[in-house]
């Protein structure tokens, strides 16, 4: 960079004989000329420090052509438009002018600025892309699902330590993203188990196939549905034996199941130790465990089932009620009732016709998905969808 405008100044052009990681050696591009310049890189750095440099040139020195000194204008309008975006060519021409002594033609000065965005728009696609490989990425998105289902601050903080170590920038956006609307750790109100973002997206597929009906007959098939699913659920419920609803009644169980062989320490008959790795604190009338499991879910953990096999228990007992059989019963009991058109005239009878307003007919096939989010564009591995 600083060689490029060092030549500009002295007005004259170069190419590079040697261009390594390690050392650089130019030379000017007139071959009887004498000038030449040989550097090394000092550390790691960008920086290069001068070993040789025959300063003198028997060309006289002078511009060549303008494609020749292409990279020169290029680098200089590209820091122009960091600072100003709407930086014109016309400002270009007379800046280059005025610090360089180079008349560029305009249409040369619009070509550099419009490939200058274009690099400028690359570098910051590339930016945003990181500079992990597809592997660590996979990683970065496990990671961000371990934070959002951590329970504790300990846990979330663990693994906000290894999401820095792969990629800082990464780390730094999950903190600054509001973790107490997406992670459990932070999260102040209870999900029972359930973390959604795509519920309106759900309904929206689910009624894919009426979008395209008039208001009101879409309206009138969407109670069908509704009316529909909830005659089946229903019914469904009716069968149902077991206290809690069968999925969570199952999973339950296989929790009994395996607390089995975890000891439990009595402090007041309220109050537990479960020695595990590590040992918990479970409080029955609190409805807490310092794993937290429990207040999140609202089911009870393995540390809970442990003490309830250690009292005798009824596990039941310590469920949420929204998981009772009972209350999946009472969210359909109400009945939508269907609606009858039999006293609806067969024809109009006003001469009124009420039309639609006036619209302008878009070109193309009409559009019935939604427009995906910038995460959406480069992947659906982006969006977390927890279920």
């Amino acid at each position: 960079m600083d060689l490029n405008r060092y030549a500009i100044s002295r007005a004259f052009d170069y190419h590079f004989i040697r261009n390594e990681q390690t050392r650089v050696t130019v030379a000017c591009k007139v071959t009887t000329c004498q000038w030449s310049l040989h550097a090394i890189r000092i550390g790691c750095g960008p920086q290069f420090k001068i070993k040789s440099l025959n300063n003198v040139h028997t060309c006289g020195g002078g511009l060549s052509t303008q494609k020749t000194n292409f990279k020169i204008h290029h680098s200089i309008v590209m820091d122009k438009l960091q600072d100003t975006p709407l930086y014109r060519p016309i400002h270009i021409k007379k800046d280059i002018f005025r610090e360089y002594g180079v008349d560029v033609p305009y249409h040369q000065a619009w070509l550099r600025k419009d490939v200058a965005y274009k690099s400028l728009h690359d570098n910051f696609a590339k930016h945003l892309r990181g500079k992990c490989s597809l592997a660590t990425k996979d990683t970065l998105l496990q990671l961000l699902s371990q934070a959002a289902y951590a329970l504790r601050v300990v846990d979330f903080e663990k693994v906000m330590r290894e999401m820095s170590e792969l990629n800082v920038q990464a780390e730094i956006c999950a903190r600054e993203s509001n973790p107490n609307y997406w992670s459990n750790a932070f999260f102040e109100g209870e999900r029972y188990g359930e973390m959604y973002s795509n519920a309106a997206e759900s309904f929206n597929a689910w009624i894919l196939e009426l979008r395209h009906l008039p208001i009101l007959a879409m309206m009138d098939r969407i109670r069908i549905q509704i009316m529909e699913l909830s005659y089946k659920r229903r019914n469904k419920c009716v069968a149902w034996e077991t206290c809690l609803c069968p999925k969570i009644d199952a999973y339950v169980k296989n929790l009994m199941d395996s607390s089995r062989g975890i000891h439990v320490n009595c402090s007041n008959g309220i109050i537990f130790e479960v020695i595990s790795r590590p040992s918990h604190v479970v409080d029955l009338h609190e409805g807490t465990c310092t794993c937290r499991q429990w207040q999140v879910s609202r089911l009870p953990c393995k540390h809970v089932c442990a003490v309830v096999h250690k009292i005798g228990g009824n596990v039941e007992e310590y469920c949420s009620m929204y998981f009772t059989t009972e209350c999946y019963s009472n969210c359909y009991e109400e009945t939508i009732h269907p609606i009858s058109d039999v006293d609806k005239p067969d024809t109009i009878v006003d001469d009124i016709e009420i039309k639609p307003p006036a619209t302008k007919r878009k070109s193309g096939r009409p559009k019935k998905k939604r427009i995906p989010s910038q995460q959406a564009l480069e992947g659906e591995k982006n969006d977390i969808y927890m279920l």
